[in-house]
């Protein structure tokens, strides 16, 4: 028994004909015909039910060749199964000839082929009594008329595999000849109509189907026989069956079939070729594929992002099907990638973090290079797996070289950590900061979910929007650390803002004059703290040299100055040299620059007063807020982020050099009451951020 299958989208023009021929089969009438319609909207539906014989399956929306044909096999109950498109139409005695052939053929065949002719120019004349239901001419299909029998142009005799990947039909666009009159082994057939045994599809069914939904048209009956291949089944061709096709009935764009056919050309390659055998022919592969890159681009306008849409979906096929993922996992798998090695505002954020999730997922930290951050989570968290490896940082430089190197850094990124995300399972991509765009990247090639942490932005306000679109594009999930930073960066779809916590357990509250023992500065002195990364933008060369008079004058004041520099960083180099000439220069020996402090609390406990003299808006201020939250007076610019600070803790003074040499002159004895505990909002602490971060991750 045969089951015959038909697919039907706005098809009202081709369908009537189609059936027409096969309701009319001559000597052969053990066969069933389920229509499977794809939310057609053109009558094709009340045309079907004119044929009470048809079973029919009604879909709401346009599910795709391939879900339409796993329906209509689900419901069917033949041992063959025939695929057809809604624009073929059979030859009269086209199941006979079937019935035969297949009786006949090796049991190790479980596809057949039959010979599907392009009616150009004229239908046979038999074809006209094919209709006994409604007594009418096949021939009303207006792309038929006119077909002259001696003439027959070939649409498909089977699919065939060459050397370099490509896969095409056999003989198509050619007149029939005695070649293709014999019978004989193909690597695939054309499911326009195509003969399926059913003890076949079930052994090759996958979750997606027997026929891949993944692929929605299109090479999908390619995927089929190669799945069919590798499972010892053969594809016979079957000349002596014919029928004919139109082909591209749903009326597709070019351009849409394009993007079809090349992402699921990756596709098919990827599942089936295995990384071993895809490494070795993936020269042959380029040989095929670039020159129709240029000609597709060039000459037939097809949009290269189009191309690059479909080697990024075949790529996401190819590493999932590497190694797909283990059934029965408890923890899913989380890497995140930071910017720096030394502990700065970002890189405390990354500590909450890890401890946030560590309890429910297994965290994986990437770092560019070992320092103070990498030693801190081998402390603190051993259990946590800390990679080193070059990291491409995007940043500001007036370097080709630099850039040169960013673009060679960011592709061999993209690559190691596509095959590093599959080969170690990973489930949520992270990025802590806006400069690393290769994680979403890399995320985006293996089909892994993808968060973006928003610490920053850049002083340039065309690069913000830049930065921006380029997180909106890439990223699932988008956190900012603060409002100001969703608006500078003019992120309009939603982001959650998430503040960053002040963990009581994270800090430490020192012995006022324990703390200025150890650091070396002068128990009885007046202490001003700077406690910020060494950089133009904030601001200790401007302050230094605003009192430097004053700091002559008073030898029972002392400013210290807390914060190291990025490495990597040639202007934060230069800056930091130009404070130390300064220092130098002036003979200010009240000064005490103490460089990069592990424990950021050891230096606010030693201060009377914490100043951050920021030179712009200013993305969060954590350091302000850890400030406040030790009691300390604190002067900041009230702007942006430091505003969102000010607001939370209602505390705070506006940055003004002469008040706050006026706060310094009152302070009556230098050193502070004991502090028994810490002020943290309900806004900064660190359950209500760790509840967020576990919601958001679990929701993923």
């Amino acid at each position: 028994m045969f089951s015959i299958i038909i697919l039907t989208h706005n098809s009202r023009e081709f369908v009537r004909p189609c059936l027409d021929s096969v309701f009319g089969q001559e000597g052969y009438k053990d066969f069933e015909v389920v229509v499977v319609d794809n939310a057609s909207g053109d009558g094709t539906l009340e045309l079907i039910k004119e044929y009470p014989k048809l079973s029919l399956i009604k879909n709401q929306k346009n599910l795709g060749a391939c879900e339409g044909r796993n329906q209509g096999i689900e419901a069917s109950r033949g041992d063959w199964i025939l695929t057809l498109d809604c624009d073929v139409i059979l030859e009269k005695d086209f199941l006979l000839k079937a019935a035969e052939e297949i009786r006949k053929a090796p049991l190790d065949i479980g596809i057949g082929q039959p010979k599907i002719f392009t009616p150009l120019e004229k239908i046979p004349l038999s074809m006209g009594q094919l209709n006994p239901v409604r007594n009418e001419i096949a021939n009303e299909a207006s792309f038929l008329t006119g077909f002259n029998c001696d003439k027959k142009m070939i649409y498909s005799c089977g699919l065939h595999l060459s050397w370099t990947r490509r896969f095409f039909d056999i003989g198509k666009n050619r007149k029939d000849c005695l070649k293709f009159n014999k019978p004989g082994y193909v690597f695939g057939a054309c499911s326009a109509a195509a003969f399926y045994k059913r003890k076949m599809l079930e052994e090759l069914k996958e979750k997606s189907g027997y026929f891949d939904q993944r692929f929605f048209f299109l090479v999908e009956d390619v995927d089929l026989a190669w799945r069919a291949r590798k499972k010892g089944y053969k594809t016979l061709f079957l000349p002596r069956i014919y029928c004919w096709h139109k082909g591209n009935s749903s009326k597709t764009s070019k351009k849409l079939r394009q993007y079809f056919c090349w992402r699921n050309r990756f596709y098919s390659i990827a599942k089936n070729e295995g990384l071993v055998k895809y490494s070795l022919k993936i020269f042959p592969v380029l040989c095929y594929d670039l020159p129709r890159l240029v000609y597709l681009t060039l000459l037939r306008n097809i949009p290269i992002n189009v191309i690059f849409a479909c080697v990024r979906r075949g790529a996401q096929t190819f590493f999932s099907s590497v190694i797909p993922a283990p059934a029965g996992i408890q923890k899913k798998k989380i890497v995140i990638f930071n910017s720096g090695s030394f502990i700065y505002g970002a890189e405390r954020g990354l500590i909450n973090f890890v401890k946030a999730v560590r309890d429910k997922f297994k965290v994986i930290v990437v770092l560019p290079g070992p320092g103070p951050l990498e030693n801190k989570i081998r402390e603190i968290y051993p259990e946590v797996s800390i990679k080193i490896f070059p990291l491409a940082v995007l940043k500001s430089s007036l370097s080709p070289f630099y850039y040169l190197s960013f673009v060679f850094l960011l592709i061999i990124d993209v690559i190691y950590f596509s095959f590093f995300i599959i080969f170690k399972k990973i489930d949520i991509v992270c990025s802590n900061s806006l400069l690393l765009i290769f994680p979403a990247a890399a995320a985006k090639f293996t089909g892994r979910k993808n968060i973006w942490f928003i610490r920053e932005f850049s002083p340039c306000r065309l690069l913000n929007r830049i930065l921006g679109r380029s997180v909106e594009k890439l990223s699932d999930e988008v956190i900012c650390q603060s409002e100001t930073i969703k608006k500078e960066l003019n992120i309009k779809r939603k982001a959650e803002i998430i503040y960053e916590p002040l963990d009581k357990a994270n800090y430490t509250i020192y012995d006022f004059y324990a703390a200025r023992k150890e650091l070396n500065i002068p128990v009885g002195a007046k202490v001003m703290a700077l406690i910020s990364r060494i950089h133009p933008l904030k601001g200790q060369y401007e302050f230094i040299r605003a009192i430097k008079d004053i700091l002559k004058k008073y030898q029972n004041l002392a400013l210290v100055v807390a914060g190291g520099i990025t490495v990597s960083s040639m202007k934060s180099r230069l800056y930091k040299r130009k404070i130390l000439k300064l220092i130098e220069k002036e003979a200010l020996k009240n000064v005490f620059f103490l460089g990069y402090v592990g424990d950021i609390s050891k230096v606010i406990c030693a201060a009377d007063i914490c100043i951050f003299p920021f030179r712009r808006k200013e993305p969060f201020g954590i350091a302000a807020a850890e400030a406040l939250a030790f009691g300390k007076q604190t002067f900041f610019p009230f702007e942006g982020g430091l505003a969102e600070v000010q607001q939370i803790f209602q505390k705070g003074s506006e940055l003004d050099t002469a008040k706050i040499i006026e706060a310094v002159s009152a302070l009556k004895s230098s050193g502070s009451d004991n502090l028994e505990e810490l002020f943290i909002p309900q806004m900064l602490s660190f359950s209500e951020y760790r509840n967020e971060i576990i919601s958001l991750l679990e929701n993923s």
